[in-house]
C-alpha cells in the first residue's frame, strides 16, 4: 500500500513558501534586484504546486482506503490468509499422526561378554544394511569394578542413535553379572531417553521365555526368525513390522 505524504512536510513546505513569497521577494525588489526577485517567486510558485499536487495525492489515497473495492480486496487478502494457515495447521497435524518413517535409521548393537570364546556378530551389521538400517556392532568387554552402563553410557546418552540393540546369547545368560549388568543398563538408558526408545534384544539361540524378567519386558527379536530385520526396523520406525 502507498503511503500519505506526512502533515510535517506540509508545513515545512508552506513555511518556505511564505518567506519567498513575502519577505524574500519585496527585499529583492526593494533592492532592485529584479530578476533575483523573479526567480525567488517562481520558485515560491514551485513549491506551492508542489504542496497542492501532494495534497491531491493524499486525498486520492485516502479514498482508495475507504472505497468498497479495497475493503473488499483486503477482506479476500485477510480470508486468504486465513485460509493459508488452517492448511498449514492441517498439514503440520497430518504430518504429526503420520506413522513415523526414517530414510536411515541408525542402531548400535551392543554384546557384553566376559571372555575371548564369546561369538563374532559383526554379520548382523551387513544384514541390517539390506533394510535399510545403519548398525554399529560394539563389543564390549564386562570389566570387574567397572559397570557395563559406564562404558555405553555416553553413546546411548548423546549418540547418533535411533535405537540400541543388545545380543542375547547362552553365554551371556548363563553369566549372572552379564545379566544383572545387561538389566541395569537397560533401566538407565530408559532414564536417559525416555520409555519410547526403542531397545531391543537380538536372540541368538535362546528363547523369549528364557529372558530374565528384567529383559523380557522390551522387545525381544529371534535372529532365527526369517523376518527379524524387518522387525528390527519396525522397532526404530516405531510402527507394527510388516508380515
Amino acid at each position: 500500500m502507498r503511503s500519505m505524504t506526512p502533515d510535517w512536510i506540509f508545513q515545512i513546505l508552506l513555511a518556505v513558501i511564505g518567506i519567498l513569497g513575502s519577505g524574500a521577494v519585496w527585499h529583492f525588489i526593494s533592492s532592485k534586484q529584479y530578476h533575483v526577485a523573479i526567480w525567488v517567486g517562481f520558485s515560491g510558485l514551485v513549491l506551492l504546486f508542489l504542496v497542492i499536487a501532494l495534497y491531491l495525492r493524499n486525498e486520492l489515497l485516502k479514498a482508495e482506503e475507504f472505497s468498497p473495492t479495497t475493503a473488499a480486496r483486503a477482506k479476500s487478502d485477510n480470508n486468504l490468509g486465513a485460509s493459508n494457515k488452517a492448511e498449514s495447521d492441517q498439514r503440520s497435524k497430518a504430518q504429526m499422526n503420520r506413522p513415523s518413517t526414517l530414510d536411515n535409521p541408525q542402531l548400535w548393537i551392543t554384546y557384553a561378554w566376559e571372555d575371548d570364546t564369546q561369538g563374532d556378530f559383526r554379520y548382523l551389521v551387513q544384514e541390517l544394511a539390506n533394510v535399510g538400517v545403519t548398525a554399529v556392532y560394539d563389543k564390549v568387554a564386562l570389566v570387574p569394578g567397572q559397570r557395563l552402563w559406564d562404558q555405553i553410557g555416553e553413546k546411548i546418552s548423546s549418540g547418533p542413535f535411533h535405537g540400541w540393540a543388545y545380543l542375547v546369547t547362552p553365554k551371556s545368560l548363563a553369566s549372572q553379572a552379564c545379566k544383572e549388568e545387561l538389566a541395569y543398563a537397560l533401566d538407565r538408558a530408559l532414564a536417559a531417553k525416555g520409555e519410547s526408545f526403542p531397545l531391543i534384544g537380538l536372540l541368538h539361540g535362546v528363547q523369549i521365555q528364557d529372558l530374565p524378567p528384567a529383559l523380557r519386558v522390551r522387545l525381544g527379536v529371534s535372529l532365527s526368525d526369517h523376518n527379524w530385520k524387518e522387525a528390527v526396523r519396525a522397532a526404530l520406525e516405531r510402527r507394527p513390522p510388516q508380515q
